[in-house]
């Protein structure tokens, strides 16, 4: 009986654990988000804030590759101002950006947004105009739900 029992409890626990691991393909449509960027260049001052909001409006082509057009949201939100900035795709559990950084200046080489395959102690590297400013080391990674989906996510160092 205890046997039954404890096979039971491992078949459970390797149920929840695959399925908060599940891979969930990046959507294509109905897409929406709001980015809160929070700078400053003077410590002694409050930080400027600013809040990109951002959406899928249909596919593109760049430099020959299919994306789905990544565009920024402007004015109200009932009938918002389109600017397209870039091109978002995924490819093998990779998403890659092609396009402009917050600031307008353009990236002309694909830059990996997000890796699924990721495990601990990979290293990943950060952009800015192109050039790689710093790595960080994956540490951990883990699940946490949003409504009724689990959703991977990432602890790096801070180097």
């Amino acid at each position: 009986m205890q046997r039954k029992a404890l096979l039971l409890v491992i078949c459970i626990t390797l149920v929840v654990v695959s399925a908060a691991q599940e891979y969930v393909p990046f959507p294509t449509e109905q897409v929406h988000w709001n980015v809160l960027v929070v700078a400053t260049c003077d410590d002694s001052h409050p930080p400027d804030t600013t809040l990109a909001r951002y959406a899928i409006h249909g596919d593109t082509t760049i430099q020959e590759v299919d994306y789905m057009r990544l565009c920024l949201e402007k004015g109200d939100t009932v009938n918002p101002v389109i600017e397209p900035v870039g091109g978002l795709r995924e490819e093998e559990k990779k998403i890659y950006f092609i396009g402009r950084d917050f600031g307008g200046a353009p990236h002309n080489d694909e830059v990996l947004l997000y890796d699924f395959n990721a495990r601990v102690g990979d290293t990943v590297r950060h952009l800015q105009d192109d050039h790689p400013t710093f790595f960080s080391v994956i540490e951990e990674i883990d699940s946490m739900q949003i409504g009724v989906d689990y959703r991977r996510r990432y602890l790096v160092d801070h180097n």
